[in-house]
Order: C-alpha cells, then structure tokens, then sequence
C-alpha cells in the first residue's frame, strides 16, 4: 500500500477526520487507502491552534490510514470553506496546486515508526 508522509499536527488532523483536504501542489490519480506517515516535521504554531499539545503527537511513524476519494484543482471556495470551518490557521495562502479529497479515516491502534519520503511511497506489506 502507498503512504503519504504529512507534518503535523496536520498528519493528527488526517486521522482523527478533523481535515478533509490534503493541499498539494501536484495532481494524484490515486484514489482508495492509503497510510498516513507523521512526518519528523512538525509546524509547532499550527500544533497549538489546533488545540493539541506535543505530547500527543507522534513523528516518524505511521500513524493510520484515509481514502482519497477525488483530485481537484484547489479553489478559492475550497480556501473559503476551510476558513470559514477554522480548518486552515492561516495557512491556506495562494489559491494554487490540488486539494486530495478526503474520507474514512482510520487510527492504528499503535503507530508504526517508520521513514517517509517524499510523495506517494510504497510500504512493504510486512512493515503494516
């Protein structure tokens, strides 16, 4: 299966079902599961306007799973419904690139430490 590495507290967002869009700046074809990878990375202003603390945040790991369901070109109403919904701490910028339609996500009941990389990457089946 392929995994998407996300920073966080955006990765938190993903599979807790609290973000709908992944913003990328690069179209996908993909649709169906994929695993979410919590990124080293982590955007520590974004981390405390989510309402999350550090301790509840894992890095370096896989951290559960979501559909992409669609691939549209990210729009200035897809902008405006994250901020009227709180979603985007202002970091929604430049209507530009692609939102990743999001659905069904699920937490792994312990995360898997594991290396991203960058774009869509394969998982070994025995890794998950």
């Amino acid at each position: 299966m392929r995994a998407l590495s996300v920073r966080q507290p955006w990765a938190e967002l993903i599979v807790s079902g609290q973000k709908r869009y992944e913003l990328r700046t690069w179209r996908t074809s993909v649709r169906g599961r994929i695993w979410v990878h919590a990124a080293r990375t982590v955007q520590w202003p974004c981390v405390r306007l989510a309402g999350l603390s550090r301790a509840s945040l894992t890095i370096g790991a896989i951290i559960g799973s979501v559909e992409i369901v669609d691939c549209v070109p990210f729009t200035s109403s897809i902008a405006e419904e994250l901020r009227r919904a709180d979603a985007s701490f202002g970091d929604v910028g430049e209507v530009t690139g692609f939102a990743w339609i999001l659905a069904a996500p699920e937490r792994l009941p312990q995360p898997i430490p594991y290396r991203g990389a960058l774009g869509l990457f394969r998982v070994p089946v025995d890794v998950a």
